[in-house]
């Protein structure tokens, strides 16, 4: 810590300066700080029933059936495994 009393009148000038600018910086951090708070505040207060949103929930339904799989009964489904196809019928007995 610098003792005041022991500086000369520029030397208190500079560090005036210098804590005034320091001061400035942390007033820019603190606003937007306070404005993210402010942000995660709101976001944290919706809800299904006052929020545009949908639950999580019902964007992530648990138990939902992989993309790369078709679904079952669809038609893709039923292909799936080449079923009874000639082709299938020449790799499997060939000749």
């Amino acid at each position: 810590m610098l003792d005041p009393e022991a500086l000369s009148r520029d030397e208190l000038i500079t560090v005036v300066r210098d804590q005034a600018a320091q001061l400035a910086d942390q007033a820019v951090e603190l606003e937007r700080l306070r404005a993210e708070l402010e942000q995660i505040r709101r976001l944290l207060s919706r809800n299904s029933g006052n929020s545009s949103m949908p639950p999580r929930w019902m964007i992530f339904p648990v138990g939902r059936v992989s993309a790369s799989r078709p679904a079952a009964g669809s038609p893709a489904h039923r292909n799936a495994g080449g079923g009874n196809s000639p082709a299938r019928r020449a790799r499997i007995c060939p000749g």
